[in-house]
């Protein structure tokens, strides 16, 4: 009677131990710009992850513990951006989602590694420090300055531009840079010359209007803009103030629909290089651009999707984790090798990166318009 009253006893308790766990939420951080000239990608990101998370706590959460996501501003500051994502070390999350820029993300690349606290890039696209590392660091976006920046150098020297200046933001300095350095490389090859490249801090005072007369100076046959969508915009504006027929490049830094609101009609034949699709007929892509209207009643961008992949793919590698711990739920999100995106599968290598396919857009009638 003592044993079978022991072991009643015994079963009590760890149910009461079990259905206390399962009501106790999990903390996810989320870290990107949300303030400043360069917030549009950030804000657009967390969007993207409020809605994944929202989606997953209406269906119970992970095993009934529902996802509580706590949200802090890197304000595009390097210091900033290590002290938040210590402050969500401290306060418990098991992941961190971020940062939304290349050089954030790579500042606090060190206290991720050194805690083996999980992050989960976003927009991060770049190599350099970041790819082919087994570190605690993986990602939905794929190594695109390679591929993105290939395809425009050899559209720009096909189109007879033989001779570019170029001006980039140096605030994300490890996306400009690896991106310009790319599509200098390839287009040196094919023998085009980049005849002028000036540098802008956009989280400073600035003045386009004396950098865009330097670009125009030097008789180029077209313009690269390596920048934001608020930058990006206003360059286009002044170049277009002076010259309304030469050629403009841009990274897909910038490729969501506000640069055509912000830059209106000088926008009209910018060519940009991405790997999202906004007029894609996919069911998946589809049935998301409907529930994000819904809920924030504008259409999603591609920093949109990429904040709802990420928290997806982190959900669902916590679903299928045995444990909280980072360096199980890391290994259950290798574990799926291919990822099914809003936008199709998304393949993560080994070592967390992504890979995806690009495209080439031209503005056209105020939209963008794939180069086919």
């Amino acid at each position: 009677m003592k044993i079978f009253l022991y072991i009643i006893i015994n079963i009590i308790i760890s149910f009461i131990l079990f259905s206390c766990n399962n009501y106790k939420p999990i903390k996810i951080g989320f870290s990107g710009t949300l303030t400043g000239v360069t917030s549009n990608t950030g804000i657009a990101v967390k969007n993207g992850v409020i809605l994944a998370i929202d989606e997953v706590n209406k269906k119970g959460g992970i095993r009934g513990n529902k996802i509580k996501l706590i949200i802090k501003d890197d304000q595009n500051d390097k210091e900033i951006s290590q002290k938040i994502d210590k402050e969500l070390i401290d306060e418990g999350v098991v992941a961190i989602i971020g940062h939304t820029t290349s050089s954030m993300t790579i500042a606090s690349l060190n206290l991720i590694n050194q805690t083996k606290t999980l992050m989960i890039g976003t927009t991060v696209t770049a190599k350099e420090g970041i790819a082919g590392i087994d570190d605690y660091f993986l990602r939905v976006s794929p190594i695109g300055n390679e591929t993105e920046s290939l395809k425009q150098s050899i559209y720009a020297y096909n189109n007879n531009i033989k001779k570019i200046s170029v001006i980039y933001d140096s605030t994300n300095k490890t996306y400009s840079l690896e991106w310009l350095n790319n599509f200098k490389t390839k287009y040196e090859e094919l023998g085009g010359q980049i005849i002028f490249t000036k540098e802008f801090e956009s989280n400073t005072s600035v003045s386009y209007i004396n950098f865009v007369k330097e670009l125009l100076e030097v008789k180029s046959d077209g313009i690269l803009i390596i920048a934001s969508t608020i930058n990006t915009a206003l360059l286009c504006q002044q170049i277009r103030k002076s010259n309304n027929s030469i050629p403009i490049f841009s990274s897909g830094w910038a490729m969501v629909d506000e640069v055509i609101q912000y830059g209106g009609a000088s926008m009209e034949g910018v060519v940009f290089s991405h790997h999202f699709d906004k007029e894609s007929k996919l069911k998946t892509y589809l049935n998301f651009k409907e529930k994000y209207i819904k809920k924030f009643n504008t259409e999603p961008s591609f920093d949109v999707v990429a904040g709802y992949d990420a928290a997806t793919l982190l959900t669902q590698g916590l679903y299928n984790s045995k444990s909280l711990k980072s360096d199980k739920i890391k290994q259950s999100i290798l574990n799926m090798d291919v990822f099914n995106g809003v936008m199709g599968n998304i393949h993560i290598d080994r070592f967390g990166d992504a890979e995806k396919e690009y495209f080439l857009f031209i503005v056209k009638d105020g939209k963008f318009t794939k180069i086919e």
